[in-house]
C-alpha cells in the first residue's frame, strides 16, 4: 500500500496508507507478549520504514 501510494502521490492512496500503517502496529500491539517475538520485532520495524518512507514523499510533493 504504501508503495503504491508514494509511487502513485495520490493523496487518497497516502490516506489509506497511513491508516494501514495505523492498522498494522495496533495489530502489533495486541499480539505482544512479555517475550519478545522476532517476527513481531521485524514487522514493527517494516511499518516504521514503511511509515518514514510514507512521510517522506508527503513532506517533499
Amino acid at each position: 500500500m504504501v508503495a503504491a501510494a508514494t509511487m502513485s502521490l495520490d493523496e487518497h492512496a497516502f490516506d489509506h496508507a497511513k491508516q494501514a500503517i495505523e492498522n498494522a502496529k495496533e495489530a502489533i500491539t495486541r499480539a505482544k507478549t512479555s517475550k519478545q517475538d522476532p517476527l513481531l520485532l521485524q514487522c514493527e520495524k517494516e511499518l516504521t520504514d514503511a511509515h518514514h518512507q510514507l512521510t517522506e514523499t508527503m513532506n517533499h510533493m
